[in-house]
Parts: C-alpha cells; sequence; structure tokens
C-alpha cells in the first residue's frame, strides 16, 4: 500500500489530492484524517470509506465516499469536513501565523494493512514578515520587507468582532504576495483580552477609523490606493467605506450587504460618519426572535446558524424611503469587485 500526495503539502491554503495506491482492486478503503493545531489541544478528525477500482486505486479527486464526514467528489473533503474530537483546551489568544503551523496525520486501513502518513502545512514561508499594530489602528499586519510598492489588502472580519478568526486568512493572501493588514474595529465586551480603545459594540463605529487604517497601510507598504477585503459585516463595511475612500480600487465582499444595517444590540446604525449616524435599515425584532429559535433546533442537527430570513424579510417590509437612505450607492466609481 502506497500513499502520494499531490500539492504543495507545506502550505496551509494550497488544494492537496491523495491517491492510495497498491491495494487490493473492489475493495473497501477507510481513510482517517486527524488535524492538531499549534496554537491549542484542540483535534480535528474525519473519515471516509472509498472503493477501490480495478487497478486497486482511490483517487479522491476522481471518486466519492461511500460513507463517510462528507459527500460527492471533492479531493479537500476530509479537510473540509473535520470536526472536533474534543473541546478546546489551553488556547492561546494572541498568535503570530507566520509561525503558527497544522500537523496533518492521514491513516489508510484497507483489508487487515494499515500505513499512516504525516505532515505540516504553514500559513506562509519565510518571507512573510508579522507585526502587532496598536497605532494609530488596531490590527495585525504581514508583509514583505523585501518587495517594494507589493499590492496592499485591508481585511474586515465580521460581527465577531474579535481578530483571529481573520489572521489565517491573512496569512495566507500575505503568502500569495500581498500586503495585508488585518484591521480590528471593535472588541466586544467577551473578548478574552479586550482592547479598550475600541468600541465594545458594533454600533456607529466611524468610516474615518476604517479611513485611518487605509491610510496607514499605504504608507507601510509605499501604495496609492489598496484593495479591501470584507467578510459578512465586514463586506457590509468595506463596500460602504469604497464609496467614501477614493484610495479604495478593488472590493472582495464575502456574504456582503446592498445596504447599510443596524449594529448589534442596538437599533442606532453600525456606522457613522463625522459623528453622525448613518441610515440603516433595522431588522424585525420578532423576525429575529423567531429566526433565533430556528437557528438553535438546527444547530442540534450540526447545521450552520444564520439570520438571512430576518433581514431579508424585513428589507421587503421597509418602505423604500428608506431602502433607499440605507442603500450602499457604488455609483459610477471605477471599481472592481470579486
Amino acid at each position: 500500500m502506497n500513499i502520494t500526495i499531490l500539492g504543495r503539502m507545506e502550505i496551509a491554503d494550497e488544494r492537496l489530492n491523495f491517491i492510495i495506491s497498491e491495494l487490493v482492486s473492489e475493495t473497501v478503503c477507510n481513510i482517517v484524517l486527524k488535524l492538531q493545531y499549534s496554537w491549542c489541544d484542540a483535534s480535528c478528525k474525519s473519515y471516509g470509506l472509498y472503493k477501490t477500482d480495478q487497478n486497486g486505486i482511490v483517487n479522491l479527486a476522481k471518486i466519492a465516499p461511500i460513507e463517510g464526514n462528507y459527500k460527492g467528489i471533492d479531493s479537500m473533503g476530509l479537510f473540509a469536513s473535520c470536526k472536533e474530537m474534543q473541546p478546546v483546551k489551553n488556547i492561546r489568544y494572541e498568535r503570530d501565523f507566520t509561525r503558527e503551523y497544522i500537523i496533518c496525520s492521514l491513516t489508510v486501513t484497507c483489508c487487515g494493512e494499515k500505513i499512516e502518513k504525516s505532515f505540516t502545512r504553514y500559513f506562509t514561508n519565510k518571507e512573510v514578515q508579522y507585526k502587532r499594530v496598536t497605532t494609530p489602528v488596531t490590527g495585525h499586519y504581514f508583509y514583505h520587507s523585501d518587495k517594494e510598492k507589493t499590492q496592499s489588502i485591508l481585511l474586515l472580519g465580521g460581527s465577531e468582532g474579535v481578530a483571529n478568526p481573520m489572521l489565517p486568512f491573512a496569512a495566507c493572501l500575505a503568502n500569495k504576495g500581498f500586503n495585508v493588514l488585518s484591521l480590528q474595529y471593535f472588541s466586544p465586551a467577551g473578548d478574552p483580552q479586550p482592547i479598550k480603545e475600541l468600541p465594545a459594540f458594533l454600533r456607529l463605529i466611524p468610516v474615518e477609523y476604517i479611513n485611518a487604517g487605509i491610510d496607514w497601510l499605504c504608507k507601510m507598504s509605499g501604495t496609492a490606493d489598496v484593495s479591501i477585503m470584507g467578510f459578512s459585516r465586514g463586506a457590509e463595511l468595506a463596500l460602504l467605506t469604497s464609496t467614501l475612500n477614493e484610495k479604495v480600487k478593488k472590493v472582495i465582499a464575502v456574504s456582503p450587504s446592498a445596504y447599510v444595517w443596524q449594529g448589534i444590540y442596538t437599533i442606532s446604525s453600525a456606522w457613522s460618519l463625522e459623528r453622525m449616524p448613518i441610515p440603516c435599515l433595522v431588522v424585525s425584532p420578532i423576525l429575529a426572535f423567531i429566526e433565533s429559535i430556528k437557528n438553535t433546533i438546527i444547530q442540534i442537527f450540526n447545521l450552520p446558524p444564520g439570520y438571512y430570513l430576518s433581514y431579508e424579510l424585513s428589507r421587503n417590509l421597509m418602505p423604500d424611503r428608506f431602502k433607499e437612505k440605507a442603500r450602499i450607492k457604488i455609483g459610477k466609481r471605477k471599481l472592481i469587485f470579486y
């Protein structure tokens, strides 16, 4: 039995393909993947049962599992479907993702024979540098000290507030050749290490603060403009900022909204400009309550929660004059969207 791994194993965001060969034809092969993270004691695990072909080969890019944690043909299905084996313990809050890594262990069992293979995946190569930013804005900066005028990306997270979920994205983007500032724009009360200089809630966040982050990034990277990438509420903020700042030339919005919405735990706008709330839409409390019950139920079945219906139905119930005021007006600016 032999394990062949195609792709750059050492980089965390590179696609891989597993090929298991020298097996008995038309038999069932069990493949187990375990992931161990460098920043905590938690580990994740997934498995799949696969039927070998006539040549005694299992190629994950060409075959779907007959049973397992994922369905369909996907060479990265084992990675995407990994689940925590135990509660997270001894987690390090402060992390430098130019040094963090994931240990991957692959175990293949077939016809009473077992073979294992382990490899380590990093988020960046040795060329990427990292620094914690505390002034004039708060964030994490990944950069290339040996390159001049490298393209820059301002990265915005969503309503989670804390920076850590965005750092692997920032590190991987930097590894592709960009300078990246992962900007934190509020610090929720539940943050293990709250930042007193930042608002404690997602409400009336000044767009001027985002502009300050853009100015800092341009100065540090030696560029005249930036791209801006946001997730969820950060995608909403990315679109809004792009309409107000000429230095933003490209926008990558993941799960955005075409409208400005209220903040969290308030009916006030999430964003402000010149100390004035930016007109926003408000989510119906009744719809939000109903959807929270739905979320509680579907989480029992390990399905992801969400509030899409609350937002969509609330928008439809709003008079057109309110929707027009809250709409993010991209206008005729020559922006490139992804």
